[in-house]
């Protein structure tokens, strides 16, 4: 980061936060840098506190100060009960919005395009597809990782640079309103939602609620007159194009502007992908497998073409693309396990809509002898949970020859389907990360292929370590 621009004086820092109250601004020229964390904070920071469900940054303001914090944003309601001796102090309504203010102030410095990715499922995939893409033509500051909620964000647009000339953001959400909110910080002028499936039901309540929240991003971006990447393949997105200023629209439906067909290749499982735009065609080889993977893959070209990338660079760097090296838990991987077995792994997260494409990529590799999926449970689906995980179980009977499910969500839904006899395959129940792994090393033979897979939560890696042997 150039130090120089990530400075804010006592005014700007004033007009920004909007104080309720401040203490001991005199002592104050300028910052250098805002930190959320006592333990990376340098001299000359602003040491923004945030609360957590699991942490209160209020608890370590001695620490941000011993460490050289020029000046703190609190939490108005701990004025007098947060020692902070004679160090400059704004104190504020809610310091998650003044660290969104901060974030967006400082994204206010750069003309430069800034791209947002929202959606149910493969957001962070798109936005790293994209980002390569876009590297043809600018220099790109993108999310690292999932980092996608209200903290994530923010730290992403902070560390935008001056010799950036392009930035890609995920965002994400869970609750109502916080597409809106992080629109609002982030200020995209282009974006692109992948999907609307079931997700975070617990909170939003039932798909119109999923698609009420996350097309908050097309809304933000008609409002301000900004351009749109419309899955037309959707039907709850496709219904948004005739009302963006500025759209690019794809998908495998023939009205699509930039229309697309995949198939997988039949040993790797890698997308064979022809694009199609304005009467020139061309070919790519995706190496990441599954039909997600093609599906983000689609979405991203959008994005590139929409900011100017040619779509001949569009194929070929879709063709030196490749995925981080998992770190225990991935998004669809291809790894060798022990005993000659192949392992999808798929366990980063899911939700019925990645659920469905992960046992579709299952369905379709070839050289399986037997097809076996673990399915672990998908969290935060509220009163929809049962019928849910009793769903994808039917729709993963249809598509392997064992189910191997962990957690006490799947269980459930195993009892209350074999007791009608509904399912079509042979289903196990596993209680631990271990007994799943040893019911896998019972069952698999040379050639078998297997998909791991569930909520973050449920941890699935341990029973990938595990195969790997």
């Amino acid at each position: 980061m150039d130090a120089a621009m990530l400075l804010f004086t006592r005014a700007e820092l004033a007009e920004v936060l909007k104080p309720v109250a401040s203490d001991n601004l005199d002592a104050l020229d300028v910052v250098e840098g805002v930190s959320t964390d006592s333990r990376t904070l340098q001299a000359g920071n602003l040491f923004v506190a945030l609360r957590g469900e699991r942490f209160d940054g209020h608890a370590f303001v001695a620490d941000a100060i011993e460490r050289g914090a020029r000046a703190l944003v609190l939490d108005a309601s701990y004025r007098g009960n947060c020692a902070r001796g004679d160090v400059p102090t704004f104190w504020v309504g809610d310091t998650l919005t003044a660290y969104g203010d901060l974030a967006r102030a400082h994204r206010r410095r750069f003309d430069v395009p800034v791209v947002a990715v929202a959606g149910a499922v493969g957001k962070t995939t798109t936005k790293d597809i994209a980002a390569h893409l876009l590297a043809t033509r600018y220099s790109v500051h993108r999310t690292p990782g999932n980092w996608n909620n209200r903290v994530g964000v923010p730290h992403v647009l902070l560390g935008i640079e001056p010799a950036h000339t392009a930035v890609v953001v995920e965002i994400g959400t869970n609750r109502p309103g916080e597409i809106a909110e992080l629109c609002r910080i982030a200020e995209p002028t282009h974006g692109v939602i992948t999907a609307i499936a079931e997700e975070h039901l617990e909170f939003l309540g039932s798909l119109d609620g999923v698609e009420q929240e996350e097309t908050a991003l097309f809304r933000w971006l008609a409002r301000h007159g900004r351009f749109a990447c419309v899955n037309v393949d959707d039907n709850r997105l496709v219904r948004y194009a005739d009302h963006m200023p500025h759209v690019l629209t794809f998908g495998r439906n023939g009205s699509a502007q930039l229309r697309a067909s995949f198939v997988l290749e039949p040993r790797t499982l890698f997308p064979l992908i022809e694009l199609a735009f304005e009467g020139t065609s061309v070919r790519a080889r995706l190496s990441h497998p599954g039909y997600g993977a093609a599906f983000c893959a689609i979405a991203a070209s959008a994005v590139a073409l929409s900011l100017g990338v040619e779509l001949e660079a569009i194929a070929h760097e879709l063709g030196t693309y490749r995925p981080a090296a998992p770190q225990g838990y991935a998004r669809m991987q291809v790894e060798e396990g022990q005993g000659g077995i192949t392992i999808l792994n798929d366990c980063y997260n899911a939700n019925p809509a990645s659920m469905r494409v992960a046992l579709d990529t299952l369905s379709a590799y070839p050289t399986a002898q037997q097809r076996i999926a673990v399915l672990g449970d998908m969290r935060e689906l509220g009163a929809a949970t049962d019928a849910e995980h009793r769903a994808i179980l039917q729709y993963a009977a249809e598509r392997a020859d064992v189910v191997v499910a962990i957690g006490q969500a799947m269980e459930q839904a195993v009892c209350s389907l074999t007791g009608g006899g509904s399912l079509s395959c042979a289903v196990t129940i596993a209680r631990s990360h271990s007994e799943a792994a040893s019911i896998v090393r019972l069952l698999a033979r040379p050639g078998d292929v297997v998909l791991v897979k569930g909520s973050r939560s449920m941890m699935l890696e341990h029973v990938i370590a595990e195969l790997r042997g």
